[in-house]
């Protein structure tokens, strides 16, 4: 539930109109795109991995922070419509 609330779902939904609007050219979208996916998949890995050690509420508010500074990054950039090339970094 927590990560249809986050709104990481309509990043990845529009992440080719991201990539179009810092500049890229669209045959860097799917490899972008499976960068992404694997950098999730990596993540998440890691996660179940320590998940028992760290405790999921600490990982929830650590991530939530992180997933919160991101995409105020993300909406900073676009309501700015300045540094756009900083959107390949949030």
């Amino acid at each position: 539930m927590f990560n249809q609330l986050s709104g990481i779902n309509a990043i990845l939904y529009y992440l080719n109109d991201i990539f179009a609007y810092a500049g890229f050219k669209q045959s860097f979208f799917r490899l972008a795109a499976v960068a992404i996916g694997g950098t999730n998949l990596v993540f998440t890995m890691l996660a179940m991995s320590v998940i028992d050690h760290i405790g999921r509420k600490t990982l929830l508010l650590i991530g939530s922070i992180g997933t919160a500074a991101c995409l105020g990054g993300v909406s900073a950039i676009f309501i700015t419509k300045s540094h756009q090339n900083l959107l390949v970094c949030s």
